[in-house]
This record gives structure tokens, sequence and C-alpha cells, in this order.
């Protein structure tokens, strides 16, 4: 049965070993996974760990088995972000606030159906004063 102290020496030989290996194949993923399978065949044959030359037999032996390093997954194009609200222009910062047509905005405030303030109206309302509410929140938690 191996010590501790075995265990820790064959484990350095095994890190030495992998780091002169995948220095030298700076193409191939120096994955814990492929450490693994190359150390394991350099064991099974009976061969140093610490030794590039062993390293380069068990990739001769077993480097199909190796996992290719990981390529970055490609961002899914952004849907462009559609405003909801066909009614009105785009309101979402306070500066769309401040920059919308004066006689839209009076016009959208106080939409009015047979004395009723319109749903286009509310929405428009509620969209502007939520903006309004949040910088507000903004300055007061300055």
């Amino acid at each position: 049965m191996s010590t501790r102290l075995e265990q820790a020496k064959r484990q350095a030989q095994i890190d030495l070993g992998a780091a002169l290996f995948f220095e030298a194949h700076r193409d191939l993923y120096p994955a814990m996974a492929n450490v693994q399978i190359l150390s394991s065949q350099v064991l099974l044959k009976n061969l140093p760990l610490d030794a590039l030359d062993s390293w380069e037999q068990a990739y001769a032996l077993v480097g199909h088995q190796l996992c290719e390093r990981p390529q970055p997954r490609p961002e899914p194009p952004s849907e462009p972000d559609v405003w909801p609200y066909a009614f009105c222009r785009p309101v979402r910062t306070l500066q769309d606030v401040k920059s919308y047509p004066h006689l839209e905005f009076k016009s959208l405030w106080g939409d009015k159906k047979g004395g009723v303030q319109s749903e286009k109206s509310r929405i428009f309302q509620s969209l502007v004063n939520a903006i309004l509410d949040k910088e507000n929140a903004k300055r007061g938690s300055r």
C-alpha cells in the first residue's frame, strides 16, 4: 500500500510530465481529463511519469481519446427591441421624455374619448410616470 508521501511524489511527477507534454503540444487541450487519460497510459506501460518521451508514447497510443479544446459558442443574434405601442414613439428614458415632440406629447397625455381618459392616454401616462418615478428614486437615493 502506498503512503501519502509516495502518492504525492507520483502526483508531482504526473504534474511535471503533463506540464512538459502540454507545453510541447500547445494545440492540445490541457484538461484534467486529458491528463488522466495520458497518465493512466503512462502508468499502464510502466514508463517514467516525469519524462516527455513517456507522454509522447502515451499520446501515440491514446491520443484519439483526448477531448478537444472547447470553442466559444456564438452569441445568438439579438432580436431588435420592438416597441409594443404603435400609437406613440418609444419612451424608455428621461431623455426620450424630454425630446418627445411637444404637440404629440400634449395630445397623447390629454387624449379623451367621450369625456373619459382614453386607453392610449392611460398607457402613455403610465410609461412617462414610470420613467419619472425611476429618475426621482435615483435622485432621492444619492
